[in-house]
């Protein structure tokens, strides 16, 4: 049987063997994500609820029926289990999610007999797997107009995709600077920073990284970039560690690659 593949992280897409499909409207993709992130049988209302929130019932449920049958066509009759009052992705179905696959690489760090919050060799090797399906945030850039019921569910789920994104960078981030992977721990920082720009201890670490490395100027330039961004965006400045670490680096002492906890 050929494997549907829906890319959610990044701009969203649908595949059937690697080959694109163009979903027939903005909510047919929408609906055919909303049963990939919430898998188990769902209730057709609570589709029309959250697609067609504006419309009389009646209609809703026949957009909705519309949609499903576009859907069908687009992508073959085999993905999907419906009845009268309910609808769901087939469990029979080789239905492949990158955001399933991003959540099980990441899950599996519990289940290798150490603190979920480091990394084993094990762990470290799924975390990057993990970073590399996370193309960019949740269905970026995807929207629907009539529907706000749909973008607050998308922004929750976005939101909580990239707190798991951000956790595994910066595990990644120690991982690599505890073992001088001074390269590859630049590489994870700098994305971290970019997720979360606000976060001193991502700005710290890529002070230590380039102090790591022999550059001064980068370091500094980092520090001065965490003191405008903190005071054009909240109004304070930095704390005091992030202070002490400039005030070391200014002063040309050994930065250890791995901060003290």
């Amino acid at each position: 049987m050929p494997c549907l593949e829906l890319y959610l992280l990044g701009s969203p897409r649908i595949e059937i063997d690697g080959a694109p499909i163009k979903a027939d409207t903005r909510k047919a993709l929408a609906l055919v994500a909303w049963l990939a992130l919430t898998p188990g049988t769902r209730q057709r209302a609570a589709a029309v609820d959250l697609l067609w929130p504006n419309y009389a019932p009646s209609r809703g449920r026949a957009n909705l029926r519309r949609t499903l049958y576009a859907l069908r066509r687009a992508i073959g009759p085999d993905w999907f289990v419906a009845d009268h009052g309910t609808i769901a992705l087939s469990d029979d179905s080789d239905v492949w999610v990158d955001v399933a696959e991003f959540r099980e690489l990441l899950g599996g760090c519990g289940r290798n007999g150490h603190r979920t919050t480091e990394l084993c060799g094990l762990c470290a090797k799924a975390h990057a797997r993990a970073v590399r399906l996370y193309r960019g945030d949740l269905m970026a850039g995807f929207g629907i107009r009539d529907s706000q019921e749909f973008d607050e569910w998308h922004r929750s789920e976005g939101e909580n995709l990239r707190l798991e994104m951000i956790g595994a960078l910066q595990k990644l981030v120690r991982w690599h600077s505890a073992r001088g992977v001074v390269d590859l721990a630049l590489s994870h920082a700098r994305r971290w920073l970019s997720l979360d720009p606000l976060n001193e201890r991502a700005h710290r670490q890529l002070m230590r990284l380039y102090a790591a490395q022999g550059h001064r100027a980068a370091a500094l330039h980092q520090y001065r970039h965490c003191v405008h961004l903190l005071r054009d965006e909240l109004g304070i400045t930095p704390e005091q560690r992030t202070r002490a670490l400039h005030h070391s680096i200014v002063e040309g002492e050994r930065i250890a690659l791995v901060a003290r906890p």
